[in-house]
């Protein structure tokens, strides 16, 4: 077999894809979902992906019909279950095609699980069981839906597209969630039996315009273009090549600078590439400083987004080998390798977050930074394409001031709090912020005038006789030099404003 198509020769066999979606169809037919399943085995957050330290507990809080909770118990929890009974479960498909395609494995009358098959939201994902990666000695170990996987699908924009390109797909998350708005899919990885998983998910899933291609990064589309580029590629800052999934076995953040420049070559016009990242930080460094350095000269605008930043033991503490060791003498090691790592490469802090590029030629291209909560972020593609458009206009501006005679709406839903504290007999307004209930949930403080000017933002009048009016509430609108010199004190907040989606122009 061509190293090409080797990952069609995995842990799960591909040739009964009638089996594999039936056994989905089964799945969702009893509610085997991420909400019912969190319930189920009272599973906290976002992922129901117990650890074999938690079966003890969950087995005994499992409440779920028979039928669901053998399919728990097989499909999820890797625990063993009367064949008999599973055979009940599974109907009406054949425990002996599934049996053949690798997914379960029958054993002196008794079945379990070769894999475990991981619901979110409407999709059912399968990956390596934990012992694979308790072991560490599969670099192929095929991870679970993960954090970083929800922070790539936060940003990433959900507009109809007929490309569509994920680079290292691992179990297909962001391929089977991007096959929803795209024509086709492109999914490729270098690991096949990340591959093999993502095709089989695809089955699962019924989903048939994703194609599959084996190779490193960008190699199996090589000349190609697409309108959308997303990856979510190993971008820990590593000294180990553990597993594929998390080491790039590049030197410091080689490969995400790499992939950042690359997907911008992949771009057709106007269309967008998503890519989560690391970077080194220097000692006292500004967070911007690097990416910026990475998007100069590649024909595009773009958008900056900053998660975190952590010292370099923060980043060492929560690896693998340190939270899978009881062994002191040894985690104290793998620390201190770690650590010297980073000194080496004058990594005196970590970054973390993405870049969103929009392929733009034959222009002056503009790039912005901004910091994210990422614990306010919520579905945000469509606030995504809003920063684009804010920034758009604020760059089509003749100047600064050409803001006044915009016609702008405050987007909704959004949320003002006030703080008041109590003074010479009387309660009066010690602070107040404005935060976005949706997106990127930025918010930020407002003064008094700001919370005035909000609401006159209808649309119906320009900024400039918004803030006119601002000015007479104040007994700022007289002398007329006084009234200009409040308006053009609030081209500044108004701009910050347009530019992170709070006010956008009103239609027609």
């Amino acid at each position: 077999m061509p190293d090409a198509d080797r990952w069609r020769d995995g842990p799960l066999d591909l040739g009964d894809p009638e089996a594999v979606g039936a056994l989905g169809d089964v799945l969702r037919s009893v509610g085997y979902g991420d909400e019912t399943l969190k319930k189920a085995t009272g599973a906290r957050g976002d992922f129901v992906t117990p650890t074999p330290n938690d079966l003890p507990i969950v087995l005994r809080q499992l409440k779920a019909g028979p039928r669901l909770a053998a399919l728990v118990k097989l499909l999820l929890l890797n625990v063993r279950v009367p064949e008999a009974e599973a055979r009940e479960a599974l109907a009406p498909v054949e425990l002996e095609r599934l049996e053949a395609v690798g997914l379960v494995r029958r054993d002196g009358g008794e079945v379990i699980g070769q894999v475990r098959l991981v619901p979110h939201e409407n999709f059912l994902y399968a990956c390596d069981l934990f012992e694979l990666e308790e072991a560490g000695k599969d670099p192929e170990y095929v991870a679970p839906v993960n954090p970083s996987s929800l922070s790539l699908d936060m940003l990433t924009v959900r507009q109809p597209v007929e490309t569509l390109l994920d680079i290292g797909t691992g179990p297909g998350f962001q391929a089977l969630r991007g096959s929803r708005h795209a024509e086709h899919v492109v999914a490729t990885d270098l690991n096949p039996r990340a591959l093999n998983y993502a095709a089989f998910n695809a089955q699962l899933n019924r989903i048939e315009n994703v194609e599959f291609r084996f190779g490193s990064l960008f190699e199996p589309v090589a000349g190609e273009r697409f309108e959308q580029v997303l990856c979510n590629p190993p971008y820990v800052i590593s000294p180990d090549s553990e597993f594929l999934y998390r080491d790039s076995g590049r030197e410091g953040d080689a490969l995400c600078h790499e992939v950042v420049r690359q997907s911008a070559e992949y771009l057709e016009e106007g269309g967008l590439a998503q890519t989560l990242v690391s970077w080194v930080l220097a000692d006292g460094e500004e967070w911007s400083a690097p990416l910026r350095r990475w998007v100069e000269g590649l024909g595009c605008d773009a958008f900056l987004f900053h998660f975190k930043t952590d010292k370099p033991l923060d980043t060492a503490a929560v690896q693998r080998p340190v939270l899978f060791s009881h062994d002191p003498a040894y985690i104290a090691e793998t620390l201190d390798r770690w650590l010297a790592y980073y000194a080496r490469i004058g990594a005196d802090a970590l970054g973390y977050g993405a870049v969103v590029l929009r392929r733009r030629s034959g222009a002056e291209n503009w790039v912005r930074a901004e910091q994210l909560a990422v614990s306010r972020a919520g579905v945000a593609g469509d606030h995504v394409v809003r920063l684009f458009r804010a920034q758009d206009l604020l760059e089509s501006l003749e100047s600064p001031e050409a803001v006044l005679d915009e016609r702008l709406v405050l987007e909704k839903p959004h949320t003002l709090v006030q703080r008041f504290e109590l003074g010479d007999g009387a309660w009066g307004m010690d602070d107040a912020s404005l935060s976005l209930d949706e997106g990127l949930g930025f918010q930020g403080s407002v003064d008094p005038p700001t919370i005035r000017l909000l609401p006159l933002l209808d649309g119906k009048r320009t900024v400039r006789d918004a803030l006119g009016e601002v000015a007479e509430s104040f007994g700022m609108g007289e002398p007329p030099e006084h009234r200009e010199a409040f308006i053009k004190a609030g081209v500044p907040i108004v701009t910050r404003f347009v530019s992170l989606g709070f006010l956008t122009p009103a239609e027609g």
